[in-house]
């Protein structure tokens, strides 16, 4: 089957997470299509897809404007295929209930802007990149994760992604692919 993977990164972490969703699914044999939404110039034809995953991180409590554009314009085909979505998110690292409902949120946000109901869906947690951020940046992101309770050491960069919970995504979506 063919599938294409589109994605939106803004340091890095989502666009790793779409490389090994992409990767997974050429072992189980499916071509895969593999593209930035962060600069879709030459827009793949959905049409020749049997199945897309958009992945998107969540930044200032919202998923990027250009990716809920793009599920708007191609609704129809989004609708016709099998489709997926995932979402990385710090707020997903925090076992805590409302931390976890807030996650959830922005997921049920991006699907009531875009009128697109993905057959599977998904929340990552994703990671802090202090080494690509600026200086009033980093200390943002300091600020942010002292009061989460995430890591707040700006000399290094912090992983929070369940590997296997990507796996079993990408293999959940390859088994709703069929033959």
């Amino acid at each position: 089957m063919k599938v294409l993977v589109i994605y939106a990164s803004t340091e890095g972490h989502t666009k790793k997470i779409a490389e090994y969703i992409a990767q997974k699914l050429r072992d189980e044999h499916h071509e895969v299509e593999l593209v930035s939404g962060n600069n879709m110039n030459n827009e793949p034809k959905l049409e020749t897809f049997d199945g897309l995953i958009i992945g998107a991180s969540v930044h200032m409590g919202t998923h990027p404007e250009n990716l809920k554009i793009f599920a708007k314009q191609h609704i129809d085909v989004l609708k016709q295929k099998q489709t997926a979505f995932f979402s990385v998110c710090m707020m997903a690292r925090n076992p805590l209930p409302e931390k976890q409902q807030e996650a959830r949120k922005y997921v049920q946000d991006f699907i009531k802007e875009t009128g697109w109901e993905p057959n599977i869906h998904q929340i990552f947690a994703g990671a802090i990149k202090y080494s690509k951020y600026g200086f009033l940046m980093k200390m943002v992101m300091k600020r942010i994760a002292k009061k989460e309770g995430a890591d707040t050491d700006t000399s290094k960069d912090y992983e929070y992604t369940d590997w296997n919970a990507v796996t079993e995504f990408a293999n959940r979506f390859a088994n709703s692919l069929g033959e």
